[in-house]
């Protein structure tokens, strides 16, 4: 790899192979096929039918690629006139070997319960078994294959910029606001060299970065920050964590790598958005972190555009009046109706 500076983890690799739904491999011939990869044991493995062409290939060299584009970043965003910076950011990643059939069916009962649960994580079916009968002998029969070799990843994320190009390319994405930029942001922070400077929008009061998309791995410390508040009392933690990851906007705050304040919204991007969820670490609060968080919220991409935004509060009017909200006048005649469905 010639760009060392583009070079990326193993562990970056197995994450993009595990999280794109298709990868494509190439056979020497050539031949190129997609596939659906998992990671299992250090793995890159997929399946076939018995008598495919697939099952052909063991013992011939091969590659597999896998991509995902992160953003597209236009040129004026960091010049104004030159069009030679405009480029694409992604992350790649690649696994050259020999082909290898997977035998063993225990072995495979392992891939096999990883696609079921990357492709159909809902359930609906019996679990899989090598003893049960009416699985044992689809199990021994299916074609399962892996890939020998070491993985290999790429991310182009801006990490050569320096700080006032990153920062450029940071506040031109959040102003653009286009869907992923905001998590595009999170990924080209994280990728920013050791000692880089956090971008002026994104620095919050005491020393906390900003979030512009919390990463559904952070759900835990995000549900910790509001579970015993009163609007989640009918609510466990699954379900609140269902709402923060399943939200298009996710904002937070962070110091010192702990995640101190969360606040989520739902919007159509055009009439109206709702917000939910509002929360802030004790430690961090009156010191102007929650402003920031619902600030950043209110100027995403996604709510800059909706003719109003609403939540409700017992507890905070003051608090959002600061941020510009007022009461909602009611319209004669209309009443607000809420629906519990039985379970």
């Amino acid at each position: 790899m010639r760009r060392s500076e583009l070079r990326a983890s193993p562990e970056t690799a197995y994450s993009l192979f595990q999280s794109v739904p298709v990868a494509h491999l190439v056979v020497d011939g050539p031949e190129v096929r997609p596939v659906h990869p998992v990671v299992v044991d250090g793995l890159v493995c997929w399946h076939g039918a018995p008598k495919g062409e697939k099952a052909g290939w063991v013992g011939r060299s091969a590659v597999l690629s896998a991509h995902e584009i992160v953003a597209e970043i236009p040129s004026y965003l960091r010049h104004p006139e030159r069009a030679c910076p405009a480029t694409t950011y992604y992350r790649s990643a690649e696994v050259r070997g020999r082909i290898v059939a997977i035998d063993d069916p225990h072995a495979k009962l392992a891939v096999l319960e990883r696609l079921l649960a990357r492709f159909q994580p809902e359930g609906g079916y019996r679990p899989l078994s090598v003893e049960d009968p009416m699985y044992a002998g689809a199990i021994r029969a299916l074609g399962v294959y892996a890939l020998d070799g070491e993985p290999v990843a790429r991310a182009k994320l801006g990490q050569s910029l320096s700080d006032p190009d990153r920062h450029a390319v940071l506040e031109g994405l959040w102003k653009r606001g286009a869907p992923g930029d905001d998590r595009a942001i999170e990924s080209i922070w994280q990728a920013a060299p050791e000692g880089a400077s956090v971008a002026p929008r994104f620095r919050g009061p005491r020393d906390t970065r900003l979030l512009t998309r919390i990463p559904d791995a952070r759900v835990g410390e995000a549900v910790a920050l509001v579970r015993d508040e009163y609007w989640n009392t009918d609510w466990d933690d699954a379900v609140i964590a269902g709402a923060m990851t399943g939200s298009e906007i996710w904002v937070g705050a962070e110091h010192d790598g702990r995640l101190v304040a969360t606040a989520r919204a739902m919007t159509d991007g055009s009439k109206m958005t709702y917000v939910g969820d509002v929360g802030v670490h004790p430690d961090f609060r009156r010191g102007g972190v929650g402003s920031a968080v619902m600030r950043l919220l209110l100027d995403h991409g996604r709510v800059r555009g909706t003719r109003w935004t609403s939540l409700r509060t017992r507890d905070a009017v003051r608090f959002y009046e600061r941020m510009g909200f007022t009461y909602a006048t009611n319209k004669p005649g209309v009443v607000d109706l809420i629906l519990r469905p039985t379970r």
